[in-house]
């Protein structure tokens, strides 16, 4: 049985959402989450809107709480910042190694241009 939506949430609810999973000192449960939201929601709204920000990888369920995973985390980008940089390497020779050959063998068969 499929359940019927009412309405779809406005922006400025989803970014209202998006600012209290972002902003929490611990990542809530939903239960604490809908009840810190500076404005009510309708249940179905917000769930609706937890699905779209799962959906789009912005957050994730650890068991019952709500992780902030994307990209404008603070704690990733110190983590990512104070991580070791690793070299980054040419695949390109390894990868195609008899197309790379034949080329190479087809330049030095040419003669030099005098």
């Amino acid at each position: 049985m499929t359940t019927k939506v009412i309405h779809e949430p406005q922006l400025d609810t989803i970014l209202m959402v998006e600012k209290a999973i972002r902003e929490a000192q611990s990542y809530p449960t939903k239960k604490k989450l809908l009840e810190s939201l500076p404005r009510q929601v309708q249940y179905q709204t917000f769930n609706r809107i937890l699905d779209y920000l799962e959906s789009s990888n912005k957050i994730v369920y650890d068991g019952r709480k709500i992780v902030w995973v994307f990209l404008d985390n603070p704690k990733l980008k110190k983590l990512l910042e104070t991580s070791v940089k690793l070299r980054q390497t040419r695949i390109l020779a390894s990868a195609e190694p008899n197309v790379n050959n034949a080329y190479s063998k087809h330049l030095s068969s040419r003669p030099s241009p005098t």
